[in-house]
């Protein structure tokens, strides 16, 4: 819900722009939404082996299948990354063709958002360990701050408010709604986990194993 907000957002105010930059925004898009889509299939995969692990109380296995997903999730987002730094021109070639203006424009967002491929892996497989070990709240709050930061930056970056240039399409308020969250999760997962070397204080969820 929260990431389609992102896009509601995005489409709201960049839809204030000329139709140039709305139609590349919705372009360049489209490679993001097929990476999600797939990304989504990973997490809910790590949900289904890891809530099965914990649920065994077997620590050792929940995290080697957080490892394993993680990795899959980390190789898919270089994979789409590395197709879009190479191949940007073609990619969006593929939805339109007859427009060299609406071309460079989709283009030039594309290989801006393809840099938050990672940081949205990560997130994803490190929110479902944590809601599994019962503790939803933070990827939540990572969420709620990243969609208030986004709309923040997306008003101040695109029309040029509070003293900021205007840069249109709202390229650099896309890196800070996937960024926050690593690190405002890695945040929760390790006050969450510090525990974990130690047999006494080891938890599954809210209870003591």
């Amino acid at each position: 819900m929260l990431q389609s907000s992102f896009s509601m957002i995005d489409q709201l105010m960049v839809g204030q722009l000329r139709s140039t930059a709305v139609s590349a925004v919705e372009i360049a898009g489209r490679p993001t939404f097929i990476y999600s889509v797939v990304l989504g299939a990973v997490a809910a995969i790590a949900g289904i082996m890891i809530s099965q692990y914990l649920g065994m109380n077997n620590r050792k296995m929940a995290d080697r299948s957080l490892s394993v997903n993680l990795t899959a999730a980390i190789a898919l987002a270089l994979l789409f990354t590395a197709l879009c730094v190479l191949f940007p021109e073609q990619i969006v070639g593929l939805y339109i063709k007859d427009d060299p203006a609406l071309l460079a424009a989709g283009q030039g967002y594309l290989t801006c958002i393809l840099w938050t491929y990672l940081p949205m892996g990560v997130s994803t497989i490190l929110a479902v360990m944590i809601r599994c070990s019962g503790w939803a709240v933070w990827p939540l709050a990572a969420g709620i701050t990243a969609a208030i930061v986004n709309t923040g930056l997306n008003y101040a970056l695109i029309f040029g408010h509070f003293g900021f240039p205007a840069f249109g399409a709202g390229i650099l308020s896309r890196y800070v709604h996937d960024w926050p969250d690593p690190r405002i999760i890695h945040w929760g997962a390790k006050r969450r986990f510090s525990g974990c070397g130690d047999p006494d204080r080891q938890t599954v969820g809210r209870k003591r194993i």
